[in-house]
């Protein structure tokens, strides 16, 4: 400190040292050591004198090249040269040292740095993000149904239309401004639910009102309590009915029903809803992308992935899937999809078209197939009695002769 105050006055110091009790003691400015606070008060004059800001680093003993002389060693020679950072620091030029100390500012992350390294190398490619086009390109307006099925969105837009309806006739002078603020919207819809249910119509219309309010005024939504409390009531009045459950033997015949009349797409279709518990919008929007069948995984694993598109339930969880682990069952899958282009459907009809041919099935079947006498709609493959579908083929010698018999000699594309 005496010789710096001489030679370098007013500048910042650093010293290396291998005694990390010195250095703790030299940063803090104190230590309980008699010895090494009296040498800490002697070079304080020299501190304060000199206009010193002095700071250490610690170095082990064997890396320390001053070390070697007072061990009556020599000097040992560089084993590297000088970093350009530091020549041009000595001759006045900052510009690589400050480089360097921003270097240092970056995380140390060997992902990142890897990743660097294979973009110079021209291995991988950036991620560009949003292609946008310039000058850029009118999408046109919002379509404010995005996030509900096309079905849902029409019967929201319907039930919205009656309530505004049924709003002004009632309030004439008043619908506009009752529909302004969020706690009148919400003993409007409370009336209205009161109407509905006095009037026979069924509880859905009430439902498919209120959501419909809370998708155009989003802010309304913690407000629509008294509208709800009487969907609730009305729910304790008439308390729903759980759907029909189709235990696995009348899927297996209905299935083979379906082979020998060539149906392959829509016996796919059933075993894949069945097996991976789908609703049927979900099964019907499938294309062959979506399934991940084990030959696409190099049978890496021997089980069947779906990926769902648009979930009834995105609300809960954006991304879900299905997964299926019957063998037998991921064979015949394989066997109808399989082969098929990757962005091609894998059920071409509609699904008018798919519940027809599940109506003629079930007819066959004598199972009743309406919604008003509970029976059995393709809404029945979520449920799952007797705890999935167990095939037990050699329980049923004739199913699987005639099963096979159609797989194997017709062609399933």
């Amino acid at each position: 400190m005496k010789s710096l105050a001489k030679s370098q006055p007013n500048s910042r110091v650093v010293g290396i040292l291998d005694s990390r009790v010195t250095i703790g003691a030299t940063a803090k400015g104190r230590s309980s050591s008699f010895a090494i606070s009296r040498i800490l008060q002697g070079s304080l004059a020299y501190v304060l004198g000199g206009n010193l800001y002095p700071g250490c680093l610690h170095c082990r003993s064997q890396d320390n090249r001053a070390d070697e002389p007072s061990r009556d060693k020599d000097v040992l020679a560089p084993t590297k040269e000088l970093p350009l950072w530091f020549l041009d620091l000595q001759s006045g030029d900052c510009r690589r040292f400050d480089i360097v100390c921003a270097a240092n500012r970056v995380p140390a992350l060997a992902a990142r740095w890897l990743r660097f390294l294979l973009l110079l190398g021209g291995d991988i490619e950036r991620n560009p993000g949003p292609r946008g086009s310039f000058p850029p390109k009118p999408r046109g307006p919002l379509d404010p149904g995005v996030g509900f099925a096309p079905v849902t969105a029409v019967r929201m837009q319907k039930c919205y239309d009656a309530f505004l309806g049924w709003l002004s006739t009632e309030f004439p002078k008043t619908a506009f401004s009752i529909m302004s603020a969020a706690d009148t919207a919400a003993f409007a819809l409370r009336a209205y639910g009161m109407h509905l249910f006095e009037s026979g119509l069924p509880r859905h219309l009430y439902v498919y009102a209120i959501t419909a309010v809370q998708d155009r005024f989003p802010h309304f939504r913690p407000f629509l309590g008294p509208a709800w409390q009487i969907d609730k009531k009305w729910q304790q009045h008439e308390p729903g009915a759980c759907r029909a459950v189709l235990p696995a033997t009348a899927i297996r015949a209905g299935v083979c029903i379906a082979a020998l009349w060539g149906w392959f797409q829509w016996l796919g279709l059933v075993l894949i809803g069945f097996g991976a518990m789908l609703h049927p919008s979900e099964m019907l929007a499938l294309q062959r992308k979506d399934l991940v069948l084990p030959r696409d995984t190099a049978y890496d694993s021997h089980s069947l992935f779906i990926h769902v598109r648009d979930p009834k339930t995105a609300r809960f969880a954006r991304r879900q899937h299905g997964r299926i682990d019957d063998l037998k069952m991921i064979a015949v899958i394989d066997r109808i999809f399989g082969r098929l282009p990757m962005t091609a459907k894998l059920f071409d009809g509609t699904m008018s078209m798919f519940r027809r041919q599940w109506n003629a099935i079930m007819k066959k079947l004598q199972i009743p197939h309406m919604q008003h006498v509970r029976g059995a709609t393709p809404a029945v493959l979520r449920g799952r009695a007797m705890g999935g579908l167990a095939w037990q083929m050699g329980k049923e010698p004739d199913i699987r002769i005639l099963f096979a018999r159609s797989i194997c000699t017709t062609t399933c594309s």
